[in-house]
């Protein structure tokens, strides 16, 4: 039998019981290849191809299957009945997934409806009982979806465009965004990575013309745009080393990106100081405009002169972004979207803010670098193995400095300081070869007594707080340059020099107005003073500068002599550098200004609805910087479903995130990992289809890279494996754990619209489209029975969590199953699987019946206001809905983790949850989507709803009658 036809049948099916598709499909074709008239071959065969998620291959080998059994004379009823079966599904999935297309379906529209009927017309007997039924019943399921056939794809769209509203996060009951402007990394370009640690080098040399003439650079959370400033002189210097031709033919698009607009607006300011100082040709005005760039950047007061030219440009960028179309540098682009919200930030600059001199500084502590390291080593909630990687630095700097001395290029070794004059590159390699180990502790003491000196300008300001002028404008502040050499050399001032200095100060400076925004720093709750928490190393920023200077060699450009004022000298340096960069790059660049969040900004381009951007600009991108957003949104999950596919599946292609939210809770890069995901860094290429380019998570840098996708089935978890993590995932989203305080704060806003996406993802990603669709058809039930159990204590969650088990047991998750409605009901169309409803199970409502609600926040019963036990900015509220009396809510409240393992009461149907909402203010309104039939039927019954916290399953609010909510509409064009 061995070669035969039936000997790779029965070795197919050993390969089949398995789980081997792949290597079944080989044996069964090969049977099917040597016996063509045997219908059983090709069914085998399309039972494997169907396991494989090639519905294509599966239904056409039914089909063969089928042809050979109706020309035959005993009928086979059972395999007619398997196969129709399999053919039901397979046009449900094929066609939802894209596998099957309308051409292909009309082309064997006669022969499946031969297939259905003749199935259909099989007598039911006691042994064929269940697939009797299940034929009825599949065939119902392709039958309902056929009239969706013709207009698919139009209907694909809108599905996903509505569903693109839903927020994949938990909201937090404060909408108040956080203002902070000056941030904390390194300055790097991303053309050599992330930073001076973490090379990933793009070398434009090496890039064909059609891939020089469309880079793309995404900036999600883009800060201060320190990167950008940075990237622009590294495209500079690579620009210069191009050929003639591929200079003409590059083009780099970079999106800058923020969620709050105030940060672009002051980004938008530095960038039009810039266009100043490429334009100006007075020697003092750019030395004005200089310090005007310093003192924005990076000071929290400056003179006078320096506001008033910062204030000239606010006035001058608002009076251009108010033109039609706005009136900008050809390098800039606003996105039409964006305008108001920085328009509002630019009014309220434009004003005086009521802010003193005196106010800002009394707010302002300088922290030197350094003092409280000891402190933040003790605290409380710091991670053991984080505590072992800051003590353990020093190693890591020696190997830094190691690494450094070994890579020097030639020409730089052979004039390094600790070398004799004119040595050869061999003898410098042997010099550093023989004395390595002495070069390195040198090194490491230069960096030591760095660390421990004061520089003169330190010291001056720990007696001024304001940076000290460059010279040419030093005339202007009468006696800092005796200050300053007091100060530099530890001696007092009298008491009249000292009051006639901060009297100068005090009424010749001004607050640096970029560093308060018209909401977060005027509410009074979040800044008491009316002053932002100003607790930093003003030095900090501008160190970056000077180690991004001194990498890219910019300090021999620099002008001499200003040794007393080395922060303007090397802010000057850096932002001059910027200046020419753009000079030269004019014609070669677009900086394009985005509002928004990372993952809604990014799913409006991939569905093509960013209809105020030109059709021109990227949707894909080469490289993503994403500062550290990812601490505030889920981390490696939310990196991996909804950024990485915005990458280009290139070589060079890498999006990157670093750790700074709570980097002192972690033990080690794989527990952050798991924390995230509930996978290891090893699995998430098996699960999530990435690439793990740099996992450094907490002490550098987090870096994924794109693949092409779908990937084969076989380089993927198994359905096992894929069922038991989705569980788990789904488990821990809906009775999620708890953050520790600050510093240690860890973020995990997933919700169920995450969730959906993330079903969504792993089709991409190559798991077939029934595996999805028959996991969620039992989470549709109303509950599952699982061993798997939810975290609830403090976050991180320890890697001996993916062990954890308890005793099988029943959950209940009709709770969620009304948002669980909502959500398929909205994105049902644009599904890349089939929605296979339980039997029992009502229909779900049409799209146009998703609409939007809004309640007027009830203050809660307690006598505390909701930010009192925990930050209103934590992203943990919920609603929950149910029937009254009001007094059961906050005893619902707290029983609802018993409810989810099984509890009876409440009954289902008597309450419900919902964690994707529309938005949340608990001085004002909440807003949900739901079906409004669903809503008019709870209106009979007088439902009530509440906002809960999900971490504490503590009310915020207290209950609001259905008799207060109010019908809003859809709530967008979609």
């Amino acid at each position: 039998m061995e070669g035969s036809a039936a000997g790779y049948k029965d070795k197919g099916n050993v390969a089949f019981k398995a789980g081997s598709m792949a290597e079944a499909a080989k044996l069964y074709a090969k049977a099917e290849k040597l016996d063509r008239s045997d219908p059983v071959y090709p069914s085998n065969l399309s039972a494997a191809l169907y396991e494989m998620g090639d519905y294509l291959g599966s239904m056409n080998a039914i089909l063969r299957s089928w042809r050979l059994l109706r020309s035959r004379s005993d009928s086979k009823p059972d395999l007619i009945l398997r196969l129709s079966i399999r053919l039901a599904k397979a046009l449900c999935n094929g066609f939802r997934s894209g596998a099957i297309s309308q051409g292909v379906l009309e082309e064997h529209v006669t022969d499946t409806k031969d297939v259905e009927e003749t199935a259909l017309e099989q007598p039911s007997t006691s042994s064929n009982a269940a697939a009797s039924e299940e034929v009825v019943r599949v065939w119902k399921d392709w039958r309902q979806m056929e009239p969706d056939i013709a207009g698919h794809d139009v209907a694909a769209h809108r599905s996903l465009s509505k569903f693109s509203h839903f927020s994949i996060y938990t909201k937090t009951m404060d909408p108040t965004l956080e203002f902070y402007s000056i941030g904390q990394d390194d300055v790097m370009s991303i053309l050599e990575g992330w930073g001076p640690h973490d090379r990933y080098p793009l070398k434009l040399s090496d890039l064909s013309s059609d891939r020089l003439s469309n880079l793309a650079f995404f900036f999600g959370g883009v800060g201060d745009a320190r990167h950008i400033h940075g990237s622009l002189i590294g495209l500079h210097h690579a620009f210069q080393k191009l050929n003639k031709p591929k200079r003409s033919k590059l083009h780099v698009h970079m999106t800058l990106l923020d969620i709050h607009p105030a940060m672009l607006a002051r980004d938008l300011c530095i960038f039009m100081l810039v266009n100043e100082l490429m334009e100006c040709t007075d020697s003092t005005a750019q030395t004005e405009i200089r310090a005007t760039l310093m003192y924005t950047f990076a000071g929290v007061v400056m003179p006078r002169y320096c506001l008033e030219r910062l204030k000239q440009v606010v006035r001058d960028l608002r009076s251009r972004l108010s033109e039609a179309p706005p009136r900008l540098p050809p390098w800039i682009y606003v996105v039409k979207d964006s305008i108001p919200g920085i328009l509002t930030i630019l009014d309220y600059w434009a004003l005086p803010i009521n802010k003193t001199t005196t106010g800002i500084l009394e707010a302002h502590d300088y922290v030197v670098p350094g003092e409280s390291s000891a402190e933040l080593l003790s605290a409380p909630g710091m991670g053991s193995t984080f505590k072992d990687m800051v003590t353990n630095k020093s190693e890591g700097q020696r190997a830094v400095i190691s690494s450094f001395l070994n890579n020097m290029p030639d020409k730089e070794l052979m004039n390094a300081p600790f070398l004799p004059r004119n040595v050869t590159a061999a003898e410098a390699r042997k010099f550093v070869k023989d004395h390595h180990e002495k070069l390195v502790d040198v090194m490491m003491d230069g960096f030591e007594d760095q660390s421990k000196k004061l520089t003169g300008e330190q010291k001056w300001y720990k007696r001024t707080k304001v940076f000290f002028p460059p010279s040419e404008l030093r005339k202007r502040h009468a006696g800092f340059d005796e200050a300053f050499r007091l100060a530099k050399a530890g001696s007092k001032q009298s008491q009249a020099a000292k009051k006639k200095l901060t009297n100068h100060i005090k009424n010749d400076w001004e607050v640096n107005i970029t560093l308060f925004d018209n909401d977060f720093t005027e509410n009074t709750a979040w800044c008491p003073t009316g002053y932002p928490s100003l607790d930093m190393d003003p030095f900090g920023p501008i160190e970056m500068f000077h180690l991004f200077n001194k990498r890219l060699q910019l300090d021999a450009k620099a002008t001499q002599g200003e040794n007393d004022a080395r922060t303007f000298q090397t802010s000057s340096t850096f932002f001059g550098a910027v200046a020419e960069a753009i000079k030269a790059l004019t014609r070669h660049i677009t900086l394009e200004f985005l509002v928004g969040g990372i993952t809604e900004e990014l799913a409006k381009m991939t569905l093509k609805v960013d209809h105020t951007r030109p059709d021109s600009f990227p949707r894909l991108y080469t490289r993503m910087w994403l500062s550290n957003v990812q601490d505030y949104t889920h981390g490696v999950m939310n990196m991996t479903a909804f950024i990485v596919p915005s990458l280009r599946c290139e070589a060079e292609s890498a999006a990157a995130t670093n750790c700074l939210l709570n980097t002192g809770s972690w033990n080690g890069d794989e527990e952050f990992c798991y924390t995230y995901t509930l996978l290891t860094f090893a699995d998430l290429p098996r699960y999530l289809g990435c690439k793990v380019i740099c996992k450094e998570a907490v002490m550098a840098v987090l870096s994924l890279g794109s693949q092409p996708l779908p990937r084969p089935l076989s380089e993927l978890a198994s359905r096992e494996e894929l069922t038991t993590w989705l569980t788990r995932v789904l488990l821990y989203t809906v009775v999620p754990g708890k953050s520790k305080p600050a510093p240690y704060k860890i973020r995990l806003p997933h919700n169920l619209a995450a969730f959906v996406g993330l079903l969504i993802h792993l089709h991409r990603v190559g798991f077939p489209a029934h595996w999805l669709s028959e996991f969620l058809k039992g989470i549709l039930s109303g509950g599952i029975a699982t061993d798997l159990v939810p975290y609830r204590d403090f976050y991180p969650i320890p890697l001996a969590d993916a062990h954890r088990r308890v005793s099988r047991r029943r959950l209940r998750l009709d709770p969620w199953l009304v948002e669980l409605e909502t959500l398929l009901a909205t994105v049902q169309a644009g599904l890349p699987f089939p929605i296979t409803l339980p039997t029992q199970a009502t229909p779900l409502p049409p799209l146009e019946d998703i609409v939007l609600f809004e309640a007027e926040a009830e203050p809660p019963v307690i006598a505390r206001p909701p930010w009192a036990y925990t930050s209103p900015f934590d992203p943990v509220i919920n609603l929950l809905f149910f029937r009254g009396p009001a007094s059961r809510a906050a005893s619902l409240v707290s029983s609802i983790p018993a409810i989810f393992e099984g509890r009876a009461d409440p009954a289902p149907g008597s309450m419900f949850v919902l964690t994707s909402l529309e938005s949340v203010d608990w001085r004002a309104t909440i807003r949900w989507r739901m079906s409004r039939v669903r809503v008019e039927r709870m209106r009979r019954e007088e439902w009530y709803m509440i906002a809960y916290r999900v971490d504490i399953y503590e009310p915020s609010t207290g209950p609001v009658p259905i008799s207060r909510w109010t019908y809003i509409g859809d709530g967008n064009d979609a």
